[in-house]
């Protein structure tokens, strides 16, 4: 194979197609924020999809590992009450606390 085709050439080729996957990772992620439907106020309509984007795209960059432990992160920081029990609200990061454009990025990763 290399033969008929110089090592370089396989490599640019390689790269072309990674670039083009991801084009089209990119526009069918915006394609679903845009067409999902989470309720029936369809909130996901007002999200800056620029912004949703490149937190795609950073999640996308992390290894097996780092996305693990973030998912586990934001599940563990959305699972706290809000206030304690005598009705004190709390400061834990939880999903009231976390910037509507990252909750709205987070479901539309389901």
């Amino acid at each position: 194979m290399y033969v008929l085709y110089p090592m370089s050439t396989v490599i640019e080729n390689e790269k072309t197609r990674e670039k083009r996957l991801d084009k089209q990772d990119d526009e069918a992620f915006l394609m679903k924020l845009q067409q999902f439907v989470c309720c029936t106020k369809r909130c996901l309509l007002s999200v800056n999809s620029q912004v949703a984007l490149k937190r795609f795209q950073e999640m996308k960059a992390l290894t097996q590992n780092e996305a693990s432990l973030c998912f586990l992160g934001i599940i563990d920081a959305s699972m706290h009450t809000t206030e304690f029990k005598n009705g004190t609200p709390k400061a834990y990061l939880t999903t009231t606390n976390l910037p509507k454009s990252l909750i709205y990025t987070m479901r539309s990763f389901t």
